[in-house]
């Protein structure tokens, strides 16, 4: 529910007041997050704050007391999911592009994110003598995900290195196709090529739960449709939108490092 707040924030700079009511309305109803808010997740929260650090960090004005704000929202994200590293250093690479990078504003930016985000790292090392106890590093490099945890990291390492490329790459690509294609459609050929093992406990086949609501790692006919519409409103639009390039950037470069990092087969990307 907190979602709904920075979405319709970021919407009415972008979009207008009226736009940002529908933005609203669609967060509120969207599938895919009602289901994520049946139980405790914690990449819901980072979400919200990642969200919010786009706002204050890209669409208000450039002044010190967002960069600050964004900083301090960037760090929570960061405390509540590692996997918000991908959405930071997203937000460097476009800082960089806008040519903002070597700011003094950038500065206060990078300070408080630094600083509030070393309670983690603090407690981690006072708990197990490393900065770090995640097994997130291991995802590029296995087979499932059980096996991060499971395996040693020289077991892991060992693995990888006698891995075929094409090994690597193929569930790579079959979770670009999974999460970039309507799951109505694909999944039920996918599974039937066996590319994919889809039982009663993880996919449900009614045709309203497919156009509604589907698995919740691929994209539901209606967000599909939704994209798509946006996708190539932003490739043929003669007149962009001011933040077109930092919303676009901001689903593009999470969702290769996503691709990169996710070495098994996944019945598609969106949940990660």
């Amino acid at each position: 529910g907190l979602l709904i707040f920075p979405a319709f924030l970021i919407a009415r700079n972008v979009l207008g007041r009226n736009a940002a009511k529908i933005v609203s309305v669609l967060v509120a109803f969207n599938p895919f997050i009602i289901e994520n808010s049946l139980y405790t997740w914690t990449k819901n929260l980072a979400a919200f704050f990642i969200i919010t650090s786009i706002y204050f960090l890209f669409i208000r004005k450039n002044e010190k007391i967002n960069y600050i704000v964004a900083g301090i929202f960037f760090s929570l994200a960061f405390l509540s999911h590692s996997y918000s590293i991908f959405f930071i250093l997203t937000a460097l690479i476009v800082l960089i592009y806008q040519r903002r990078f070597l700011r003094r504003e950038t500065g206060y930016f990078l300070i408080f994110l630094i600083v509030f985000s070393l309670p983690y790292f603090i407690w981690n090392y006072a708990s197990y003598g490393t900065i770090s106890s995640s097994k997130f590093v291991y995802y590029p490099f296995v087979n499932s995900y059980d096996d991060a945890f499971n395996k040693s990291p020289k077991e892991i390492l060992s693995e990888f290195s006698s891995t075929s490329i094409s090994k690597i790459i193929e569930p790579r690509l079959v979770n670009v196709l999974l999460t970039l294609t309507p799951a109505v459609a694909l999944i039920p050929i996918f599974s039937d090529l066996g590319l994919i093992s889809v039982t009663e406990n993880t996919y449900k086949w009614s045709y309203l739960n497919h156009f509604y609501h589907t698995y919740f790692g691929a994209l539901t006919v209606l967000l599909y449709v939704a994209a798509m519409i946006w996708f190539f409103g932003f490739l043929f639009r003669k007149y962009r939108i001011k933040h077109d390039k930092i919303l676009f950037l901001f689903i593009l470069i999470p969702f290769i490092f996503t691709l990169i990092m996710w070495g098994w087969y996944e019945q598609g990307l969106v949940m990660q």
